[in-house]
């Protein structure tokens, strides 16, 4: 019999006894595990398939010629037989590691106080079938979590409720300097990150039968503890996902160690890590919960560091080489001072679920700020779909797709009450992806490589929406592509374009000023931010500190916020030509060439 490892990897399933909930899967006739609620690419609905023989995953398609989407979580019930030798290694082996981390503590119900056991929880197994960024099926991978919803928040410390991460931004700065000095690249995922946590709280939690009756065969000292209705009662060790408490108490267990290894914490994020070799090269970490992305000029120092990691964490997973996927994005550094970040794969699910057939050349139409106060309301399945999809496009906005910000953006704001002329507006951004679903951001060096420095584009179009509120958009770059972009709808109505501006301004300040600090930290020599502004009386106002029109007086704490940095050298803000403003793809429905000229620009294709 063919092992349960070596059939996942070559992708070979033999598909059989099928109901309309249930998808049996088996590998040379012993049942590996069920996959449930194949969703069909047209109706969205879950179908039952039937094939014959053994067949490839990546060929399992609906009748649309879509491969399926499988249920990215099932409970262990429905996705494994009762009995554990009919092959249920995948759960065996997260139990497995549980024992090897000592994560519970089997303890008799009798033994326990009165409140004590008030406070047990039960807990619940996922089965997560887990995909590249092609779409191709990886492995099974299963979770046993506790059920936190019955957790007393009060007698949890504050601190420990919440768990930084890494921003998005910092990823793009320290991915966009690493390119630009040619570091070596690693990432690196933690296997069972939070088992490695001791817990600080006394926490007590049933096993289910099924979970019970496994563990007693890995561990027959456990046997004692099963009570009437086969469960096991276990005292946590460690910080079991499900626990609100968990990412935190895992956050502490990592940085911890990579202090004790030499490395300081980014003062701006504590997500990063940074340090130097015995050679004098800087070595960086971003890390995303289990996730860490690594760079160093001196692979050497890389090896040095996961040999450290393996030792302490005993199981974890390495890729190396130039391309990585982090994130759910594609970072690619095979070209000298540059890294291209693309969301391709992420961008064709999307189409493919929401069935987009033709294309179009922009993301919005030039009445993309117009409503149709007449235009029906969508019925509740559009009205979710329509959500759903904003949301998910907006996922891509923030990151690897800036050029449909702006449009996504003005439907986020439409999710609650949307339109058939809202459902057609979001069709455009569709469309659009659709012709260009290829593309990113490219970061790292621009034309001119001693100008390697923090650059804004800062711009406003004016009373353009409903409400009469402008809308901002602003790039942070580093000479090459955005490290961060936004495009927003400002919170107050200006009486002016000039003002508008200076609204922007202000808010591109405050980015640019941490961006400038962070970049700093990384070890980047200094250099004034370099501001492009195309609005003239703008950029008197920022520069002069004052204003002798009543019509831009009120606007005084602006201004001197902005003038203060222009003052300390800081800043220096240069006037932009409208046609080379960057931003104005941000603000404003952009046609034909112009769009695409300038999205060029935004994305780091031409620089």
């Amino acid at each position: 019999m063919s092992s349960i490892a070596d059939d996942i990897q070559a992708g070979f399933f033999k598909l059989s006894s099928v109901n309309p909930e249930v998808t049996t899967v088996e590998a040379e006739g012993a049942v590996i595990y069920q996959f449930f609620s194949c969703v069909d690419s047209k109706t969205r609905k879950s179908n039952p398939v039937v094939y014959e023989g053994r067949v490839r995953y990546g060929d399992i398609k609906d009748s649309n010629g879509v491969q399926y989407n499988f249920a990215a979580h099932m409970s262990a019930k429905k996705a494994i037989d009762l009995y554990p030798e009919a092959g249920i290694e995948y759960l065996i082996k997260e139990i497995h590691g549980m024992l090897e981390r000592q994560v519970w503590i089997g303890k008799f119900y009798s033994d326990l106080t009165a409140a004590q056991k008030a406070t047990i929880l039960n807990c619940s197994t996922i089965v997560k079938d887990k995909f590249d960024l092609e779409g191709n099926f990886i492995k099974l991978k299963s979770r046993i979590v506790t059920n936190g919803s019955r957790q007393d928040l009060s007698k949890i410390p504050e601190a420990l409720r919440s768990s930084p991460t890494v921003n998005i931004s910092s990823v793009f700065s320290v991915a966009s300097v690493a390119a630009a000095k040619g570091m070596k690249v690693a990432t690196i995922d933690v296997q069972q990150a939070y088992l490695n946590a001791d817990m600080e709280t006394e926490v007590y939690m049933w096993l289910d039968p099924l979970l019970a009756r496994i563990l007693v065969k890995r561990d027959p000292s456990f046997a004692q503890y099963v009570d009437a209705k086969e469960r096991i009662l276990v005292k946590l060790n460690k910080a079991q996902y499900g626990r609100v408490e968990s990412a935190r108490l895992w956050y502490n267990n990592i940085s911890k160690f990579l202090l004790s290894i030499g490395f300081q914490k980014n003062p701006l994020d504590p997500c990063v890590f940074m340090s130097k070799t015995d050679a004098g090269e800087v070595f960086f970490i971003t890390l995303y919960v289990d996730d860490l992305m690594c760079f160093c000029a001196d692979e050497s120092a890389i090896d040095n560091f996961i040999e450290k990691l393996e030792a302490k964490y005993t199981t974890i997973t390495v890729k190396r080489g130039e391309v990585h996927d982090y994130l759910a994005m594609r970072f690619d550094f095979s070209k000298p001072e540059e890294v291209l970040v693309t969301m391709a794969q992420y961008t064709l699910d999307i189409l493919a679920e929401n069935e987009v057939s033709c294309t179009a050349d922009t993301p919005a139409a030039g009445n993309l700020f117009e409503i149709d106060s007449e235009s029906p309301l969508l019925g509740t399945v559009e009205r979710e779909k329509l959500h759903r999809t904003v949301a998910q496009c907006l996922f891509m906005a923030t990151r690897t797709r800036p050029d449909i910000a702006l449009p996504v953006m003005f439907l986020a704001s439409r999710v609650l009450a949307p339109t058939v002329q809202d459902q057609n507006k979001l069709y455009r951004v569709l469309r659009y992806l659709k012709g260009t679903h290829e593309l990113g951001i490219f970061l790292g060096v621009g034309t001119d490589k001693s100008d390697f420095r923090v650059i804004c584009f800062a711009d406003a179009s004016h009373g353009v929406h409903a409400n009469g509120k402008s809308h901002s958009g602003i790039i942070i770059s580093h000479g090459r592509g955005p490290v961060l972009a936004k495009s927003v709808k400002q919170k107050i109505v200006c009486r002016s374009s000039t003002e508008s501006e200076l609204v922007t301004l202000s808010d591109a300040t405050s980015l640019a000023a941490h961006e400038l600090a962070f970049f700093q930290s990384l070890g980047m020599e200094f250099k004034p931010v370099k501001v492009h502004q195309d609005n003239i009386s703008t950029i008197r106002l920022a520069k002069n500190g004052r204003s002798l029109s009543d019509r831009t007086k009120h606007t005084k704490l602006r201004y001197f916020f902005v003038k203060q940095y222009i003052d300390d050298g800081e800043f220096e803000i240069v006037y932009c030509p409208t046609d080379q403003q960057i931003a104005d793809v941000l603000t404003k429905p952009l046609q034909g060439e112009t769009f695409k000229r300038l999205r060029a620009r935004l994305l780091g294709y031409k620089y």
